[in-house]
């Protein structure tokens, strides 16, 4: 597992790679990502978009963009890849990737079968099972994604 950080905008391409055993926390997020990136976010006019990552909503990631002045929308929309550049961008790299590596699709298929095949019968069992119970908890929570 590879876990990355893009930020995109008008002339801002940055990519950063961390390893799997790198557990990014909300202060990891601050540390490796936003801090290094705070002169480019701070250009006038820029606008930080994240995703639903939990260190993105975390109130260190806050505190920090508010304290540098950074531009941030604060309550994204959940799973709305179509309003974030970075998704767009992601979804070519994706494209891309899979043009410049051949047998990557099927070692890819091949990994999520194993992995699928691993889950036991009776981790689905509680988790079909469970579904109105978290269907009336994400209600309770008004509509908003459960941690």
């Amino acid at each position: 597992r590879v876990q990355m950080f893009m930020l995109l905008g008008v002339g801002v391409k940055v990519l950063r790679f961390f390893a799997a055993d790198v557990r990014l926390t909300s202060a990891g997020c601050v540390t490796r990502c936003l801090e290094p990136s705070l002169a480019v976010l701070r250009r006038r006019g820029a606008i930080l978009v994240q995703d639903g990552a939990k260190c993105h909503g975390s109130r260190a990631t806050a505190a920090l963009l508010r304290a540098h002045r950074v531009s941030f929308i604060d309550d994204w929309p959940a799973r709305s890849p179509d309003l974030n550049p970075v998704e767009r961008v992601w979804a070519l790299i994706k494209r891309e990737a899979g043009r410049q590596s051949r047998g990557w699709r099927e070692a890819l298929e091949a990994a999520l079968a194993a992995a699928f095949a691993a889950v036991p019968p009776a981790t689905v069992d509680a988790m079909a099972l469970g579904f109105r119970d978290r269907l009336r908890a994400v209600a309770a929570n008004g509509g908003k994604t459960l941690s």
